[in-house]
């Protein structure tokens, strides 16, 4: 996981794979650094931007790192649905931090889940990973719920990367550009 600090402002964090995949928040990355081609830099690492979709409908961008792999696979089956628990990767502002959740509702693109720590999910926590086991089944990409504090909420929703349909569209993502 890598911190990545955007354009105008904010700070995101950007996932990257055992294969080199790697992904993020579409709102992470400004609409300039988003385009195809793209190469961007998070504290040394770099990646090429493979396919940004819209921060107001599908808020996921997907990269390939041009610089080292990461840990974990991508999703191949559905893992998300309510009562399943899994782990959320947030930054406290020094470091990543694990917290436990509790997925509470899924669509077929996104899921929420109650968290489960007293910090909960704040809003530079966008782009961080969520798995199930060791496998990469969302990103981090908003809050909602009972605030914590005044950054922070107890409800984390993401997009999914393990439901069927992002499946395709990440594939077909990676299928289409190929870069790095």
């Amino acid at each position: 996981m890598h911190r990545y600090h955007r354009r105008f402002g904010g700070i995101g964090t950007i996932v990257t794979l055992c294969d080199g995949r790697a992904f993020t928040a579409a709102h992470c990355l400004a609409a300039v650094d988003g385009r195809p081609g793209t190469v961007i830099e998070a504290v040394g690492r770099r990646f090429v931007v493979v396919r940004r979709w819209s921060p107001f409908g599908t808020d996921l961008a997907v990269l390939r790192a041009l610089t080292g792999n990461g840990r974990g696979e991508l999703a191949t089956r559905t893992f998300l649905r309510p009562g399943v628990d899994v782990t959320f990767w947030g930054h406290t502002g020094r470091r990543f931090q694990r917290r436990q959740a509790t997925i509470v509702a899924v669509t077929a693109t996104t899921a929420t889940a109650r968290v489960h720590h007293a910090r909960g999910v704040c809003g530079n926590d966008s782009g961080g990973p969520v798995f199930a086991g060791d496998v990469l089944a969302g990103i981090a990409v908003a809050r909602t719920g009972a605030a914590v504090s005044a950054r922070c909420s107890c409800q984390l929703v993401m997009v999914r990367t393990d439901s069927p349909s992002m499946r395709r569209r990440i594939a077909a993502a990676f299928e289409r550009r190929p870069v790095g």
